[in-house]
């Protein structure tokens, strides 16, 4: 008999098979590090089970390993159903993404030559969104990026000069944010946004240039001036031969 939360030794074989062939996957269940100790995939998620977890253990995640969550910090709302105890694990093979207080560890991810797996005793919809970067839209749009083995921050050819630069404020934002750049020497500027999937969503400026400082508003919208979905997004600046890209994250 399967035990709750967990995958069936025939699904196992499945996704073994499927990693082995170069998958990725992200597992989660309160007693993950528990139900697969001794199994075979194991050798895949490279979990060691510590303990059980007690009553109200898990209130706020720290972020472990650069650059997936380092310096995150996100409170954890389990409740009092299946999320009240939380598995303490550690890893034989993988790094810790996220610990609680006690140096507890909580969500790993382990990487082979042919496959990519991050295991989580604590669950992502119990993940609150906080300040800053702490938000679920920026962890979850990271770790997909980790997945694919795609960096957009360098997806766009950055030629990046130190006397050109690009950012925005607020970030996080809402509704909308001011994006600021600036340009050392005259030339054609073109300011774009994309999404995380390096897909164009619209061209805010295309004008010849003097040096200088500018500024220019985004309303959270694509061409045709439809609204964009929450998540993560991308000004690019270019001038010339030179790039630079920026990330902002929107959330409604």
């Amino acid at each position: 008999m399967t035990p709750p939360g967990s995958v069936s030794v025939a699904d196992q074989a499945k996704l073994i098979s499927y990693l082995q062939n170069g998958g990725s996957l992200y597992l989660e269940s309160v007693n993950i590090a528990k139900d697969y100790a001794s199994s075979s995939l194991n050798g895949y998620l490279g979990l060691t089970f510590m303990h059980d977890g007690n009553d109200n253990e898990v209130n706020v995640l720290y972020g472990n390993n650069q650059p997936l969550t380092e310096q995150l910090e996100m409170n954890y709302h389990g409740g009092t159903n299946a999320h009240y105890n939380v598995d303490r694990m550690n890893t034989f093979s993988g790094e810790m993404l996220f610990t609680c207080d006690g140096d507890f560890g909580r969500m790993v991810i382990n990487e082979g030559e042919n496959f990519k797996v991050v295991s989580s005793s604590v669950i992502m919809g119990a993940m609150a969104n906080g300040y800053g970067l702490n938000l679920k839209p920026y962890l979850i749009g990271e770790m997909v990026n980790y997945f694919l083995g795609y960096d957009p921050t360098t997806g766009f050819n950055d030629l990046s000069l130190a006397n050109h630069t690009i950012s925005n404020f607020p970030n996080p934002f809402s509704s909308t944010t001011t994006i600021h750049f600036s340009v050392d020497e005259p030339g054609n500027v073109t300011v774009e946004l994309f999404d995380a999937w390096s897909r164009k969503i619209k061209t805010l400026k295309q004008a010849f240039l003097i040096p200088g400082d500018y500024t220019v508003v985004w309303n959270a919208t694509d061409e045709s001036g439809n609204l964009v979905n929450s998540g993560i997004y991308y000004s690019k600046m270019a001038i010339g031969n030179t790039v630079k890209t920026n990330k902002m994250i929107l959330v409604r």
